[in-house]
């Protein structure tokens, strides 16, 4: 029997891809589809605005592949069914394997994502991430965990128009929870316990490693006072809801079908806003 093999598979990505709160859903439903399709298993993933990364096993590189290109296939379709075409691939996607030995850096890594990236003040707040759902029953009450089961519905509960709108004609494990958001919750299709084993199942090691002293993607500490400053700033989703409403009371679909003038027209708004240019430049796609 062959050896499980470990990866760390992202997308290097400049414009914002996941445009509002839908987007990051079905691309958690896709990775979850996939991942369950491709016999791959997900120990640690996080997805921002612009990228995902994610922590995998599999028996080799290329079922890694083959799950790569079905995620960047699917998730593609979707974006082209919303915006349009963006006239280039929205995903650029790299593999890296990890050694057992490094495992744990690798995940801590993924899973610090948004704080590297300013975007929350601890990887356990982040929504879209693996970080909360690994010690979920040991770090919560009983009492507030069955208060959050009963939030979710079973796959096998849904009727078949939900079933359509939240999963799509895919065949998933009927017990799978859904929120009522249609989001799959991360805890069913991750390999939850494969990632607790990383610590052990020690919930008191993985808190010391996932809160302990935050470094960005230079590996420089990250201060308080920034991190402050940063995430109380303009997320890119509220950034993109502001450029998205322009856009349709131009009747226009997306920023793919903006003219030069409007891009202009919509970049002296998002300057007047106090939006950074850096900001402004990922959710106008103005990166090659």
């Amino acid at each position: 029997m062959k050896r499980t093999c470990y990866y760390h598979v992202f997308n290097k990505g400049e414009n914002v891809i996941f445009r509002d709160n839908d987007d990051f859903i079905t691309f958690n439903n896709k990775l979850a589809i996939v991942s369950h399709q491709t016999n791959i298993g997900i120990l640690a993933f996080a997805i921002m605005s612009t990228h995902f990364h994610a922590i995998i096993d599999a028996i080799d590189k290329s079922a890694v592949d083959e799950f790569l290109e079905s995620i960047s296939k699917v998730y593609s379709i979707c974006y082209g069914r919303k915006y349009g075409s963006a006239g280039k691939k929205l995903f650029k996607m790299f593999t890296v394997a990890v050694e057992p030995t490094s495992l744990e850096t690798e995940m801590l890594y993924v899973m610090k994502n948004p704080v590297h990236h300013y975007v929350d003040y601890t990887p356990l707040s982040y929504e879209f991430s693996s970080a909360a759902h690994l010690f979920m029953t040991e770090l919560l009450p009983a009492s507030r965990n069955n208060l959050i089961e009963g939030q979710y519905r079973k796959v096998k509960d849904l009727g078949t128009r939900q079933y359509r709108s939240m999963i799509g004609r895919e065949a998933v494990p009927e017990d799978w929870m859904v929120d009522g958001n249609g989001m799959i919750l991360p805890g069913c299709f991750m390999n939850v316990s494969k990632a607790k084993a990383v610590w052990s199942g020690n919930v008191k090691a993985f808190l010391y490693a996932i809160l302990k002293t935050q470094t960005d993607a230079n590996k420089e500490v990250i201060k308080d006072d920034i991190l402050e400053l940063r995430t109380n700033g303009f997320s890119d989703m509220y950034v993109c809801q502001i450029v998205d409403a322009i856009i349709a009371d131009k009747g226009l679909r997306s920023i793919h079908e903006l003219s030069e003038p409007q891009r202009d027209e919509i970049w002296r708004i998002l300057e007047k806003r106090g939006i950074q240019s850096d900001q402004a430049i990922r959710v106008l796609w103005e990166n090659g």
